[in-house]
């Protein structure tokens, strides 16, 4: 039987007072991460989370309305581990542009490893409710625009349209770097790249080069990455 995935609840705790409560909640999350790992989102039901759960079907409508309000919770959960990001400093100098970019690419890589079922169900979500679609945008250029810092220009509130029109599409060129090669690798498994063996971190040094890269028209010092004997062929010197 197929579940409806926007049943209404009235009764909705979303902050279980007790302990308890937060732990019954907690198995709920857990368990559709799990699925969504395994089942397309939009074939995920909610007899399937409380199974996965072990938790009675008439609870997960006690702190859920629907499957897809539990999905962009924890999609939002998922990208704000990129938060730790907007404490670094933005200068503008290469050194400090480097840790930014390796921060970012580091929460990056680890985020389609751990959650590939949450990026396969982003678009679908993103064309299902224009609030999370919105949402998603404004963090994604909220985290890239602070990790290009002051490298570019069009960071100060008074620049004009045209340097903030070339920033953000800079911006919008950094992200793509990374986007294709992290969903095909990780989220895709496409077949073609199933011979390379890249670990997290040869992943994330790979993608900080080919930023710094974008950003500045050269390569960082090469030597500083652990990786770069076992990344120099993808770097292509």
């Amino acid at each position: 039987m197929t579940i409806n995935k926007s049943r209404a609840h009235k009764g909705i705790v979303t902050e279980p007072a007790t302990e308890r409560g937060r732990a019954a909640r907690q198995r709920l999350v857990a368990a559709a991460e799990t699925l969504l790992n395994r089942v397309p989102y939009g074939k995920v039901r909610v007899a399937d989370i409380t199974g996965e759960a072990g938790s009675a079907f008439g609870l997960f409508y006690r702190y859920f309305p629907d499957i897809k309000s539990l999905v962009i919770e924890i999609s939002v959960k998922m990208m704000r581990r990129f938060d730790p990001i907007l404490e670094l400093p933005t200068d503008a100098s290469d050194e400090a542009l480097l840790q930014r970019i390796r921060a970012y690419q580091r929460i990056n890589v680890q985020n389609h490893i751990d959650h590939p079922g949450l990026i396969r169900a982003a678009p679908e979500l993103a064309m299902e409710d224009a609030a999370f679609r919105k949402l998603v945008r404004s963090l994604h250029m909220q985290f890239i625009e602070h990790m290009i810092g002051e490298s570019l220009d069009g960071w100060a509130a008074d620049s004009d349209e045209p340097a903030k029109a070339y920033r953000r599409m800079q911006v919008l060129a950094v992200q793509g770097v990374s986007l294709t090669s992290l969903q095909d690798y990780y989220v895709w498994k496409t077949s073609g790249l199933r011979n390379l063996k890249i670990s997290p971190d040869e992943m994330t040094d790979w993608l900080s080069i080919l930023c710094f890269r974008i950003l500045t028209g050269k390569n960082p010092e090469l030597t500083q990455f652990a990786t770069f004997e076992r990344i120099r062929a993808l770097i292509r010197l």
